[in-house]
């Protein structure tokens, strides 16, 4: 080999390796289940794929032998096709990018589609006929005349995406500009080179650069919006455990011990232990960033429910119908709904009623539901203080967060009102 040719293929190593380190931080990181990083890891496959084969051409130029031959042939063709490949997979990762901002047309998708798939069909034909490239009788790679045309496919996929880029900028932030117009200008750049430099391979060396740019702006600002997340959560367990300490229920239940102190302070020293339990648990919910035991919720519940049957006595009854136990679920998610059904349900209906908590087992999944025959509401209505009934929309974002649950809630006024907690088995359990 000649010297540049030796520097190439130093630099084509020092691409594949790049390539390895970054797939493996992005599979350590176990983002690889979003449609979007996993077409992150195929571009560095093709993207390996294309150095790697290339460099094997390199090696195998100018030896004679049937190996060496055939070596040629496929490691070119390879190449070839995995940076064609490679283009493709560039803009369907940009398309569902972008798709997950706003709506995104599939125009330039199928086009790029059109063009891989004709560009595919001139390498296989190149190895027949003189289109892209020819192996003269010595075993050398030389370009052909039509040699402008295989990247000039690629700069029309590069274009379409630039103009997916203009159209939906205001979606993105300034470092993902950044790291996806890496990924237009760069190529492109180095197209434009080796069309009129022959010798020079720049397009594997380029194309390793801007797969690294995007790891690290785009992978950056997918950290920064997964922070966003949490403290998102956050806030919402501290409104959760804001809604659940209501002044009303605060001044009812002391105002009950007070009374108990009087004339059954045994009763009234349980009462004030039941009630600092049920505070602790409020607390102690905030701390809660993985699902806990269904056990431990109930327990939370049953105080919740103790202490507003001392407060209402005959006019609230509880009903227990518990077939399934073993599972997990999110802190604070069943007992905002028994609170909705004594608040809304029994306490707006005269003479009271009953709320009933049952859970059961099925084959995919475990369900918690909690109904009463109480005055019924529209669980979706404000109230006079422009807030929902307590936890349902929190109740609802955190199910679906930390365990992919869901939240179905069936109520109308005068008869009544279910609330049904869905857990998939694959996460609850």
């Amino acid at each position: 080999m000649t010297m540049i040719n030796y520097i190439n293929a130093s630099l084509e190593i020092w691409g594949c390796v790049m390539s390895g380190v970054v797939a493996l931080c992005l599979l350590v990181s176990k983002r690889v289940h979003d449609a979007r990083n996993r077409l992150y890891l195929q571009m560095l496959a093709f993207n390996t794929g294309a150095l790697f084969f290339d460099m094997l051409a390199l090696f195998f130029r100018g030896h004679q032998g049937d190996f060496f031959w055939l070596g040629v042939r496929a490691a070119n063709f390879i190449a070839f096709s995995c940076n064609y490949l490679l283009m493709l997979t560039f803009v369907h990762y940009l398309t569902e990018y972008l798709g997950q901002r706003t709506a995104v047309s599939l125009v330039a998708l199928r086009i790029s589609r059109i063009i891989c798939a004709l560009s595919l069909g001139l390498v296989v034909l190149t190895q027949f006929f003189p289109i892209f490239y020819t192996i003269d009788a010595q075993n050398v790679y030389h370009r052909a005349d039509l040699f402008w045309l295989s990247h000039a496919m690629g700069m029309v996929c590069l274009f379409l995406c630039a103009g997916l880029l203009c159209r939906h900028r205001a979606v993105l932030e300034p470092q993902e500009k950044a790291g996806l117009w890496a990924y237009i200008i760069l190529p492109l750049g180095a197209l434009l080179v080796q069309i009129f430099i022959y010798g020079l391979i720049l397009l594997g060396l380029v194309n390793t650069i801007s797969l690294v740019v995007i790891f690290l702006f785009l992978q950056a600002e997918q950290g920064r919006r997964l922070a966003e997340q949490e403290n998102q959560l956050t806030q919402s367990a501290i409104s959760i455990m804001l809604s659940q300490i209501q002044p009303h229920f605060l001044y009812n239940t002391l105002g009950a011990i007070h009374y108990l102190c009087k004339s059954d302070p045994d009763q009234a020293q349980a009462a004030v232990d039941d009630f600092a339990t049920y505070l602790r648990g409020n607390m102690d919910s905030l701390k809660r960033t993985t699902p806990i035991p269904f056990d431990q919720e109930l327990d939370h519940v049953r105080i919740y429910l103790s202490l507003e049957k001392m407060r209402c006595d005959e006019k609230l009854n509880i009903d227990y119908d518990l077939q399934a136990t073993g599972f997990l679920l999110p802190a604070l998610t069943v007992q905002p709904l028994v609170e909705n059904a004594v608040k809304y349900g029994v306490g707006n209906k005269k003479g009271g009623g009953t709320v009933t908590l049952s859970s059961r087992e099925y084959p995919d999944c475990y369900t918690v539901t909690i109904s009463d025959d109480g005055a019924g509401y529209d669980p979706y209505a404000t109230q006079a203080d422009g807030r929902t009934h307590i936890g349902v929309s929190n109740v609802r974002d955190r199910l679906a967060a930390m365990c992919h649950g869901s939240l179905s809630i069936e109520s109308s006024p005068g008869a009544g009102t279910t609330a049904t907690i869905m857990i998939p088995k694959g996460d609850g359990k």
